[in-house]
């Protein structure tokens, strides 16, 4: 039953990734799961698909995911698309090497992702640098 649980988020991760960029720069990538009981998880990793310490809503899958063989092309992808945009989440669905669009999110969650730990969620903000958008309207 495990061993099917495995292939289940291994071939989860490798058909759709959540890209959060900050003034067009892929900073972290969300891979979200369901197992066969219908519990949600969402693993966060950096760009280099290391397991970061804080979670989006849901717990961490119970066991490690490997990374998907498209994940550079995918983030040069989402950085592409976001180019102009001070900040954004870039849905991408992958299938073997190749990256396909699914949708620009200027707010998920209407702006109310709940993240933990809390220092997390002012961490995450601090990466927008809202002067840098005030520049560009003067």
């Amino acid at each position: 039953l495990r061993m099917n649980m495995m292939i289940s988020y291994q071939e989860l991760v490798r058909t759709f990734l959540k890209n959060t960029l900050f003034h067009g720069v892929a900073c972290f990538i969300e891979a979200d799961f369901t197992d066969d009981n219908g519990c949600g998880f969402i693993n966060v990793y950096d760009r280099s698909w290391n397991l970061q310490p804080f979670q989006m809503e849901y717990p961490n899958t119970p066991i490690p995911i490997k990374e998907p063989p498209s994940l550079n092309k995918s983030v040069i992808a989402a950085q592409a698309l976001a180019n102009e945009i001070e900040y954004c989440r870039v849905d991408l669905m992958l299938k073997g090497r190749d990256v396909y669009f699914s949708e620009i999110t200027l707010s998920p969650k209407r702006g109310k992702l709940k993240i933990t730990p809390a220092i997390w969620d002012a961490k995450l903000g601090s990466l927008w640098d809202l002067s840098l958008a005030n520049n560009r309207l003067n």
